[in-house]
């Protein structure tokens, strides 16, 4: 990409692991976030570490939830690294795969990047436990992940219930009509009406015999 990177995507790029490349369809959105106007600046009232770190949405909220147009969400560097609670691996190429930027919920549920056993990158979502305990890959690509949120749930930590519904069936949130035609445009894609298009099946915390990948991997670190 010939532009230079914004503040959110410089952060984000130079917090990613070494081992895994930062796709570029997360550095066009930051991009947009930038032109869109809709990033923040900590002022580090909640941690003073924090001060000076930018975090993107794709819109600015008033109060709460006033002003939001569709899915509610911020991605920023200061997410990472990972919460210990996630996994306990301690093999440290085990925590090179796996890169967490993405809030999707107030309830302080997250999702990222993670690299497969076979290598490709998928987006996966690690809910709070006190939330959402939804723990499984939701975008198979970046492209995917896009098109995922360009749906426009009001919060992506709480579809579980949602999926194979229109967001409209379940929130008077209105879709972000500029994000979806941004999507659709950069990227030569189509938005689905529902979750359920791209989002294989869902996994949480404790599920038995489950067939996801990412939970199995994350079980697994666990042990």
């Amino acid at each position: 990409m010939s532009s230079s990177p914004t503040p959110l995507e410089r952060e984000i790029r130079d917090a990613c692991p070494d081992r895994m490349d930062f796709p570029e369809p997360f550095q066009k959105l930051f991009r947009w976030i930038e032109a869109n106007g809709t990033v923040i600046v900590d002022d580090g009232g909640m941690n003073p570490e924090d001060k000076g770190k930018h975090s993107g949405s794709l819109s600015i909220l008033a109060d709460l939830w006033e002003g939001q147009r569709g899915t509610h969400i911020f991605f920023s560097s200061k997410y990472d690294p990972w919460n210990p609670a996630w996994t306990q691996a301690g093999n440290a190429a085990e925590f090179d795969r796996l890169f967490v930027f993405i809030r999707t919920g107030g309830d302080g549920s997250y999702a990222g990047l993670w690299r497969n056993d076979d290598g490709d990158l998928k987006v996966v979502h690690l809910g709070s436990g006190s939330g959402s305990t939804m723990a499984c890959v939701i975008a198979d690509s970046p492209v995917d992940f896009m098109r995922l949120l360009a749906i426009g749930y009001s919060e992506l930590a709480m579809i579980d219930s949602q999926w194979r519904d229109p967001p409209s069936e379940h929130s008077e949130i209105p879709p972000h009509t500029e994000f979806q035609a941004w999507v659709r445009e950069t990227f030569d894609v189509t938005i689905p009406k529902t979750a359920r298009e791209i989002v294989a099946g869902l996994a949480f915390y404790g599920d038995e015999n489950s067939d996801d990948e990412f939970l199995q991997w994350l079980e697994g670190v666990h042990r």
